[in-house]
């Protein structure tokens, strides 16, 4: 059987490694809630968000043209501001267009080996920022995320 072709949701021939600052969302398979617990008392990541918080962590070190402007781990998402500084591609990659795939995918690899599970559903979403005002909007909603959980487009309540 023949399963149907899945659509690329990156925007074709744009170059992924240009100086441009980048909004990801990389959800969990299932959306499962195993990343962080938000309460009334606060907001705590499990072991598994303690991992991909160490990945998010390490990736201006791991690509020197690449900075975390800021992120939020939730419950079964993440949201990340990544800017990248120059075409310098990424380790393994003659193309710059791959530099935000590569992360992303390099990301999940490394997050799946440390928690011995396929925590990441495949894909992710990126909106390329545009201006300063778009900047602004992300880094706002990233920073509200936690306190807008009950409301949130991927929010699953406890089981």
């Amino acid at each position: 059987m023949d399963l149907p072709k899945r659509k690329s949701m990156r925007l074709p021939n744009y170059n992924y490694g240009s100086n441009s600052a980048y909004f990801l969302t990389i959800c969990t398979k299932n959306k499962a809630c195993t990343l962080a617990d938000i309460t009334p008392q606060g907001h705590v990541l499990t072991s598994a968000g303690k991992i991909a918080d160490k990945y998010i962590c390490s990736i201006s070190t791991a690509y020197p043209c690449v900075s975390v402007d800021k992120y939020v781990i939730m419950p079964n998402h993440i949201h990340i501001i990544l800017s990248v500084s120059s075409e310098s591609g990424v380790p393994g990659s003659s193309r710059p267009t791959e530099t935000v795939p590569k992360i992303v995918a390099a990301f999940k690899r490394f997050t799946n080996k440390d928690t011995a599970q396929k925590l990441w559903q495949d894909g992710y979403y990126d909106h390329i920022i545009r201006d300063e005002n778009d900047y602004l909007i992300r880094w706002n909603y990233i920073d509200t995320n936690p306190a807008r959980w009950h409301d949130d487009d991927y929010y699953s309540p406890p089981h």
